[in-house]
């Protein structure tokens, strides 16, 4: 892959995350990949004896940041400003403030604002995620001469917000367009090429299209930290851990926690920290390790919080799964109804339906075959529905005639 010589990669470089050789190989091969004048230039390059290093000076950057500071300050400033008058309108009318401003309302620093707070409801509210990725969707196209990377970023997180509400299909329809923007925008930014592999990599693990989620989450993983980004760069690992753990390779998963739970850094961010452990405690009850499981989940009443009402729901799931995995089936049984309601009740569609696939299992185990078939046919229709293709359908198949020996496994 080639790329552009964007301050990112400049940065990454001054930082010694990436050599001078790598540094040299991505330009230049970009550069002869786009511009026939360069490869020719190229080609003269390589032919003659005496090493040549063109690489620039990187001094002159500390000379712009001078330059350029109070004025990147001043456009923070006023787009916290905007984002906040924003937020006091009604949500129906703030599109129509964004697109009849001429001046306000406008630049990547406000857009990034808006992103920033769109995030903040990924977990509690998709939803309201979707109407600030739209809204700085809106501002993007509204900014005079703005580059592709804002267009593709807003795009790339509208998609991820309809991914986790289960519109999986309607996620994908945008993932289309924000690929052609990455090829043809261009998209200069690493760290928007990176998080828009990232969030393709989450949609397709939810399609249990499983070789392309670890094909874009690995190019999400190099470009986080070429970009130097390590917080971003574990939270793309625990997607992939958990791709891993859907693929019911739990080994794989649980290596892959811990691998982020190893680096010191990570246990300063209490979100991503929480996170992991979270899910760190839900390998391993899947994998039967009941002691470990009450070790990490002491660890993880340390990590400071707050935590959202989702996240009490999903460790909700967690004490479910592990009452199944005790043999407490009807306990269990009655605890994942209450959770699949909680989803429901936030439109969390395509929870809903993992959760209820789990239910199904427990069902089984029960002997309540007909609740179990007709649970399960509707989660297949909820899956249907959500855009993802057969495959997650067929992996409900196995587990309904399977009632022997052990509780049912809670891993896809």
């Amino acid at each position: 892959m080639s790329l552009h010589l964007t301050p990112e990669l400049l940065r990454a470089y001054r930082r010694r995350q990436i050599s001078q050789a790598e540094l040299l190989d991505l330009v230049f091969d970009h550069l002869a990949e786009v511009c026939p004048h360069c490869r020719e230039g190229f080609a003269v390059l390589e032919a003659e004896p005496v090493p040549v290093n063109p690489i620039l000076h990187l001094a002159s950057w500390s000379t712009l940041l001078a330059r350029f500071g109070p004025e990147l300050a001043e456009a923070e400033e006023r787009a916290h400003r905007d984002v906040a008058q924003l937020r006091r309108l009604p949500p129906q009318d703030r599109r129509g403030r964004i697109e009849r401003a001429y001046r306000r309302f406008r630049g990547v620093a406000f857009i990034d604002f808006m992103l920033e707070e769109s995030r903040r409801h990924l977990h509690s509210d998709p939803r309201e995620t979707y109407h600030w990725a739209e809204l700085a969707w809106v501002a993007a196209y509204e900014s005079p001469n703005l580059p592709a990377d804002s267009v593709a970023l807003a795009r790339a997180e509208m998609a991820n917000a309809l991914r986790a509400a289960g519109d999986l299909a309607a996620a994908d329809r945008i993932f289309e367009h924000v690929r052609y923007l990455v090829e043809h925008g261009p998209v200069e930014d690493l760290r928007v090429l990176a998080r828009a592999h990232h969030f393709e990599g989450c949609l397709r693990k939810d399609q249990r299209r499983f070789e392309e989620a670890h094909k874009r989450l690995g190019w999400a993983i190099f470009l986080y930290r070429m970009a130097g980004r390590g917080a971003d760069e574990a939270r793309a690992r625990l997607t992939q851990a958990s791709a891993w753990f859907h693929q019911g390779q739990v080994d794989k998963a649980i290596d892959s926690v811990r691998t982020v739970l190893d680096q010191p850094e990570n246990h300063q961010d209490s979100e991503l920290c929480g996170w992991a452990l979270h899910n760190l405690a839900c390998y391993l009850a899947e994998a039967d390790r009941l002691a470990e499981v009450g070790v990490v989940r002491s660890e993880s009443q340390l990590v400071g919080g707050p935590w959202s009402p989702v996240d009490q729901i999903r460790r909700d799931w967690l004490d479910a799964r592990i009452l199944a995995v005790r043999g407490e089936q009807e306990k269990a049984a009655e605890a994942l109804d209450c959770v699949m309601n909680s989803f429901l009740d936030r439109e969390m569609i395509y929870a809903a339906a993992m959760v209820a696939r789990d239910l199904a299992l427990v069902y089984g185990w029960l002997g309540r075959q007909r609740e179990a078939e007709a649970l399960a046919e509707e989660v297949a229709r909820t899956i249907v529905s959500s855009g993802a293709d057969s495959r997650a359908i067929a992996s409900l198949k196995p587990y309904l005639g399977r009632l022997s020996e052990r509780p049912p496994s809670i891993s896809s």
